[in-house]
């Protein structure tokens, strides 16, 4: 009887031994294959405009439309075109637009434990960069070195178009339940200008202010001023005021929240020129050698008290 050749039915023994990094790389092509089908195959986009439409366009308090939604794969995200804000969201008439708004998973974090969401959002002279992680009870958000154009801090404001110029904006603030409770906020500019406007009933003459900075940290109901600074700190300028202090906000009205603030300003001839009248009331004893006034300012944002200088 004859024998079967054994060597027909073998293999060589490495064709058992795959190295890791061989496992790795097949299975690593299995998930891309697995989650290409299953993008290509799955309605993801239906369900995120669905979703995106539910929270934008649903919302009466700040209602906001978009033109157009897109998904991209690699790496993940979903870009909307021509994001319009509306004025109700900022409680102005002069709403906001921006060009594109970019949304995309990062890196997870710990603390709070929950999925890292980048987001990116221009306009004609804004750039906006943040994480947003939204967390079980609170969501922490951060904004980075972000550009931030007058136009979009006018629109905050709702006194008209009043300001002119660029901000740098910094923050790491978290939310609960769609109130700011706590965090740290930055903002500066080096080219701020004031235009011709009125404001609350009060004339404000056009003038270029310069610098701007805005230093706070927020606890709970409580904003800690740590740095306030409008102008440049030399004689020509037309303003420069420099004040520390507190703001206790009101949760149901910001117009009754209370302030409590220390510092000095000094007004510049271009702007005294203008505002000659603010020159009768002002105690010309109280004024130090290089010009400022020492003051103390306290009472509510709607209904301020007299100033009382030092």
């Amino acid at each position: 009887m004859a024998m079967k050749d054994n060597n027909l039915m073998t293999f060589p023994e490495n064709i058992y031994k795959l190295k890791l990094s061989q496992v790795v790389k097949l299975n690593s092509l299995a998930f891309i294959v697995f989650f290409t089908a299953l993008f290509l195959n799955f309605p993801f986009k239906r369900l995120i405009t669905s979703y995106v439409d539910e929270a934008l366009l649903t919302n009466r308090k700040c209602p906001m439309t978009y033109q157009e939604l897109n998904l991209k794969m690699f790496p993940p995200k979903a870009v909307i075109s021509n994001i319009n804000i509306d004025g109700k969201c900022f409680n102005g008439k002069d709403g906001v637009v921006f060009k594109n708004l970019t949304a995309g998973l990062g890196l997870p974090s710990f603390s709070p434990f929950g999925p890292t969401i980048n987001i990116n959002a221009k306009s004609a002279g804004t750039n906006l960069s943040m994480d947003v992680v939204p967390g079980i009870s609170s969501t922490l958000v951060r904004l980075d070195k972000s550009k931030i154009d007058s136009d979009l801090i006018n629109a905050i404001i709702g006194q008209g178009k009043i300001l002119n110029g660029f901000f740098e904006g910094n923050a790491l603030v978290k939310m609960e339940q769609n109130k700011l409770v706590d965090g740290n906020i930055l903002l500066k500019s080096n080219n701020l200008a004031v235009k011709n406007a009125t404001v609350a009933n009060f004339q404000l003459p056009g003038m270029n202010i310069g610098n701007f900075l805005l230093k706070a940290k927020i606890n709970d109901k409580v904003i800690n001023l740590e740095n306030f600074i409008i102008g440049r700190d030399t004689p020509e300028a037309p303003i420069n005021a420099q004040f520390k202090g507190v703001i206790r906000t009101n949760p149901i009205s910001f117009q009754a929240s209370t302030y409590d603030l220390d510092g000095q300003f000094r007004f510049g001839p271009s702007f005294l020129a203008e505002m000659s009248i603010i020159d009768l009331f002002l105690p010309k004893e109280k004024q130090d050698e290089t010009g400022y006034y020492k003051v103390k300012l306290q009472g509510q944002i709607s209904n301020p008290k007299k100033p009382e200088f030092k």
